[in-house]
């Protein structure tokens, strides 16, 4: 495997694939996967940089959503969070994949966590705040079908670190780092729906 940064991690159809970003200037997102159900070494994985965009992909999460290998990732070029897919489940090369923004911010945009809510992809990212995104489709193919609430926990976050998100019962729920200024400290926050 190539140098690589922030690998996440996802089965998909019983393959183990792989979402991570190359150092350079610009970082690119890398997907990597398993070529067979039971990988035994660095020769039972093939992998390629997806060129999705001109400028830097950080913090990549891969999720299964609806058999295809997805990712969300920060985009530096685009200031957004963006949403990879591929054509089919098993994608050869970066001619295969495509994308569309997510949600745009300048600077507060880190670190998203892709998951699956009630079938579809949701996102949740922020340093400043935490943000989620739901797609209104199992499959969403552009910005439009996407929703995204804003500031989930009413809170400045400043949050250097990746939230993370489960699904329970149907209702998303949240961790994440909070930083208390008086304290000098960081704390632990959940944060759960009360609905969908």
């Amino acid at each position: 495997m190539p140098n690589v940064h922030s690998p996440s991690l996802a089965l998909v159809g019983r393959h183990l694939n792989i979402a991570s970003f190359k150092p350079g200037t610009p970082a690119r997102l890398h997907f990597t996967r398993a070529l067979n159900e039971a990988p035994a070494g660095p020769l039972d994985f093939f992998g390629y940089e997806v060129t999705e965009t001109i400028g830097s992909a950080y913090s990549p999460s891969i999720c299964s959503v609806n058999g295809l290998p997805c990712i969300a990732h920060d985009s530096d070029a685009n200031s957004a969070v963006e949403f990879v897919f591929p054509a089919d489940s098993v994608p050869d090369n970066a001619g295969e994949w495509a994308w569309h923004s997510v949600y745009t911010d300048s600077s507060d945009r880190s670190n998203p966590r892709l998951s699956l809510l009630d079938g579809r992809p949701a996102v949740i990212f922020g340093r400043f705040g935490m943000h989620f995104a739901w797609s209104r489709a199992a499959a969403p193919a552009a910005a439009g079908d996407w929703v995204v609430t804003t500031d989930i926990n009413g809170e400045v976050n400043f949050n250097p670190y990746p939230p993370s998100i489960v699904v329970i019962d149907g209702l998303p729920i949240v961790t994440y780092t909070m930083y208390d200024a008086p304290s000098s400290k960081r704390h632990v926050y959940i944060a759960v729906a009360s609905e969908q």
